[in-house]
């Protein structure tokens, strides 16, 4: 499937071919979303976007390639319009590693996570209420890590939580 085969071609390291992957999955969620096609109908969908979910996790390390972070956001924002996904499921996968690299805590990965994060909270925040408090404790933990940058990013969510919280 596309899918499949766009996961293949995602593992490259060229950041151009990276964004040219991740521009074919923006694609694909746009079009399913236009159309109303339903992709959890699809038998292998939720295999796949968890796939696809994990490589892009292992990418935002780049985080100063703001189109890659601004394509892996829309996927998500995407993936939650289409209802393929919620924002808790995202606010989970974003928050929480599965995997037990230390590479996913890396202060480039969590500056990464920390600003697809607040992309996806400004732009879908009055449906996170349920992740609210899994979204702070991930915000506390990191306003004390030793990364400058780590910490201001960890802030910028937690203001954005405040505008969610504040809206009720």
């Amino acid at each position: 499937s596309v899918w499949k085969l766009n996961n293949i071609v995602f593992e490259d390291r060229v950041p151009q071919i990276l964004n040219q992957s991740l521009s074919i999955y923006e694609l694909c969620i746009g079009i399913a979303n236009k159309n109303s096609i339903k992709l959890k109908m699809v038998a292998d969908f939720s295999k796949t976007f968890e796939d696809m979910t994990t490589l892009m996790m292992d990418k935002v390390s780049d985080f100063k390639n703001t189109q890659m972070l601004k394509q892996i956001s829309n996927i998500f924002l995407g993936s939650i319009a289409g209802k393929f996904t919620d924002v808790d499921e995202v606010i989970n996968h974003l928050t929480k590693t599965k995997s037990v690299a230390k590479k996913l805590l890396s202060f480039k990965h969590l500056i990464g996570r920390l600003k697809v994060l607040q992309t996806v909270v400004k732009k879908e925040g009055n449906r996170c209420k349920n992740s609210i408090k899994e979204l702070l404790n991930f915000c506390v933990g990191n306003l004390e890590n030793s990364n400058q940058d780590v910490r201001a990013e960890s802030q910028r969510l937690i203001v954005e939580v405040a505008k969610i919280i504040g809206e009720d």
